[in-house]
């Protein structure tokens, strides 16, 4: 089955075409067939079944209306008809999944988990906290978002830094937002970039070059390519041009940069090429217009990773050093892994005067792949990322057979071994959640593998020791903002364990991506409808050998409940008393109501700090909570404080 990204992808194109105009039913049945999503067979079929009703495919269907306009009879003869195709092989599953939203077909519940996903990962700390997981800032931009669809508008996040400053670049489905994050607690908006074409698909890297310009490349689906100078942005260099349309539609499901190379991840294998594989471009030549170089399309390249590699192929006896381009493939349930010099030196020889659409990679540029994994024949291989110390790939699919598979690559890049494949801590007796992206990075004298999960949000695991992985912290970015009586409902409140999640489609929730490199060691993550959050890792705050009520002592809860605070009613309230949508003080002049809150956890022992004002307000703060000193100091940790040190109260 093609990911759910990739049914996203072909969401779109339909809807995109028919964004201001209703159609007929019949009208959207023959497109779907034009387009090549059904056969000509298939599409005989329904529109026969459905003309023993006179006024059905005459009927006017807006894409954005969610009420069914079948009867129960049709929804049940086609939901029996599309089963019965997807079981022949004459129908993938995205497909399946994507005629009948199209459709508006109440689908069954196929996606609940198929076989044994693996063994669920030990955890180590309470789960009413956060364990090791610190919220430290969080930012939604107030431009676009709505109802429907537009309600969820963030997907791909990328870091990086300049000089002494710290940025974010998230992108959504109108464009790109540029993020200055260096005081975390406050990230502010620099720019936000509209691109010209709405797009449920968009992802970002960056290229920084030998002139230390820093340039953005944000793709989409069926959107194009978009080449950005951050620099010159950031900078407000009078240039002609900052930002340049690049072409290359539907190409951009993923982006990745590294080595000095741009990859363009289609997240499609398609026989007609529209857009099969990726394609690879050389930005060292020009990171401003960079040219197509190479391609790949043996495989979906829903996601890749270039990584150098001392390669030992099967039955050799020495090592040779490749630059590797680790592709996840998609329907096909294999992680390839690809000679990048062998697929650029193949794509020279073709002859310009064929479309590099009609291109079609040999089967050497393969050097090895992963066997598809028997008890889930049905897997999407979505992402990955490579441990290039332990020579360990951890897989993560997408279609909720396991999340993550991992394979060892030490003997023989031909010949990888799988070693298990594992589910996140509460999968089994808590929540069914599927994951989406992950990162791996080091706090201290630790390495962790970050995980962006849909409804079970971000999550960290230990992987120090491979073989004794544990999940040692979680932050649930998702959120409920509908009761205003329970601010911080959980997935299980929402979705009954073990049911299909992949209700997704009409109710986008939870974390998308994440970046884990910028120099202060925040972490990144997107959230489809809450936006970028900021996070840290504190070790120190591990729970190895504390009890429960010892581990909730330093995790999560950075304000007392008892502490007290000022609405705009002309009343005062207790923390633990506010709920979503109080007005409350922020400065001496305004007040703001409450989106979310990062922590609510009224069941917490926790130590806290006891500032008291020279007007006699008293304050209760964790020891890490940060407040800001007077002036233009960055902040500082309550426990640092001195007596009779001047405060910004307003950052309190």
């Amino acid at each position: 089955m093609l990911g759910l990204s990739v049914f996203l992808f072909l969401l779109v194109i339909l809807f995109q075409e028919h964004s201001t105009t209703a159609m007929t039913l019949e009208d959207m049945i023959t497109s779907l067939q034009r387009r090549g999503i059904l056969t000509l067979f298939q599409k005989d079929t329904i529109v026969q079944h459905l003309n023993n009703d006179d006024e059905i495919l005459s009927l006017y269907v807006m894409h954005n209306n969610n009420h069914s306009f079948l009867s129960k009879e049709q929804e049940d003869f086609l939901q029996k008809y599309f089963e019965e195709e997807e079981t022949s092989g004459r129908m993938t599953r995205d497909i399946r999944h994507y005629v009948s939203t199209i459709l508006k077909i109440q689908r069954s519940p196929i996606l609940s988990r198929r076989g044994t996903p693996g063994e669920s990962v030990s955890s180590n700390y309470n789960q009413s906290t956060s364990g090791i997981v610190h919220f430290v800032g969080n930012y939604r931009s107030d431009h676009g978002v709505g109802e429907g669809s537009m309600s969820f508008p963030y997907r791909g996040i990328w870091g990086f830094a300049i000089a002494d400053e710290e940025y974010a670049l998230l992108s959504d489905i109108y464009g790109l937002n540029i993020i200055n994050v260096t005081k975390a607690n406050q990230p502010t908006l620099v720019r936000f970039i509209e691109l010209e074409q709405i797009t449920f698909v968009r992802d970002v890297d960056v290229y920084c070059d030998t002139t230390n310009t820093t340039y953005a490349y944000v793709a989409a689906q069926p959107a194009n390519l978009h080449v950005i100078n951050v620099t010159a942005i950031l900078n407000n260099d009078e240039i002609d041009v900052s930002t340049v349309d690049r072409g290359r539609a539907n190409y951009g499901h993923t982006v990745t940069v590294d080595h000095g190379l741009l990859i363009l991840n289609s997240g499609n294998y398609n026989p007609n090429p529209n857009a099969p594989g990726c394609q690879i471009f050389d930005l060292t030549a020009d990171p401003w217009n960079p040219p197509l170089v190479g391609m790949y399309t043996k495989g979906d390249c829903h996601d890749s990773t270039l990584n150098r590699i001392n390669v030992k192929l099967n039955g050799s006896n020495h090592n040779t050093e490749k630059l590797v381009l680790v592709s996840a493939d998609g329907g096909v349930g294999k992680w390839r892994f690809v000679d990048v010099q062998r697929a650029i030196n193949d794509y020279q020889l073709w002859s310009p005067e064929f479309p590099y659409v009609y291109y079609e990679s040999p089967p050497h540029v393969v050097l090895g792949e992963t066997q598809l994994i028997t008890s889930f024949p049905t897997s999407y291989s979505h992402s990955h990322i490579l441990d290039e110390e332990t020579f360990l790939l951890y897989a993560f699919e997408e279609s909720n057979g396991y999340d993550v598979a991992i394979w060892n690559l030490t003997n023989a890049i031909d010949a990888p071994i799988l070693v298990k494949t594992l589910t996140y801590a509460r999968d089994k007796s808590y929540h069914n959640a599927i994951l989406h992206n992950g990162r791996i990075f080091k706090v201290a004298n630790k390495k962790y593998l970050g995980l962006a999960y849909y409804s079970a949000g971000f999550r960290v695991w230990d992987i120090t020791d491979a073989d004794a992985i544990l999940e040692v912290g979680h932050y649930d970015t998702f959120q409920s903002f509908d009761d205003a009586n329970n601010p911080f409902v959980k997935p299980n409140d929402v979705f009954p364990p073990n049911t299909d999640i992949f209700t997704f489609f009409r109710d986008p929730i939870g974390a998308w991506n994440l970046y884990t490199d910028i120099p202060s060691g925040h972490l990144l993550v997107s959230d489809l409808r809450n936006g970028l959050y900021i996070l840290k890792i504190v070790p120190d705050a591990d729970t190895d050998e504390t009890d429960e009520n010892e581990a909730s002592l330093f995790d999560s809860v950075c304000i007392s409940g008892s502490m007290r605070v000022a609405l705009s009613n002309g009343r005062s309230e207790q923390v633990q008393n506010l709920r979503i949508g109080d007005m409350v003080q922020v400065d001496s002049m305004s007040f703001e109501p409450i989106v979310m809150f990062g922590h609510f956890d009224t069941t917490a022992i926790a130590r806290y700090h006891q500032l008291t004002l020279d007007d006699g307000t008293i304050f209760e703060m964790s020891e890490h909570h940060l407040i800001y000193s007077r002036g233009n100091n960055p902040p500082v940790p309550v426990s640092t404080l001195k007596v009779g040190q001047p405060l910004q109260v307003d950052s309190m």
